[in-house]
């Protein structure tokens, strides 16, 4: 996970069957409930693993939901972007 840099390193990853990818950007983790707290990256590990199981627009509309459900009467923070990738 990166944060705050220009320029990123390059990596390599290969995905085996079953596998997803899941990339989002930073006004996911920081997106805040009504008393300011953000969602965090802990919070988003444990939903994608409510949904590892299901296709990759199950993982994207289990996370997208529980988002809006967090944020919810607050004031909207960033814009948030899910891309989910997955080898069948």
């Amino acid at each position: 996970l990166y944060e705050e840099m220009d320029e990123f390193p390059a990596e390599e990853l290969t995905l085996g069957p079953g596998d997803k990818l899941l990339l989002y950007t930073d006004g996911v983790v920081d997106a805040r409930n009504r008393g300011g707290q953000p969602l965090g990256k802990a919070r988003l590990l444990a939903l994608m693993k409510e949904a590892e199981n299901g296709p990759c627009s199950l993982l994207i509309d289990h996370v997208q939901a529980h988002l809006t459900d967090y944020i919810t009467g607050s004031d909207p923070f960033d814009d948030s972007t899910l891309l989910a990738i997955g080898i069948p």
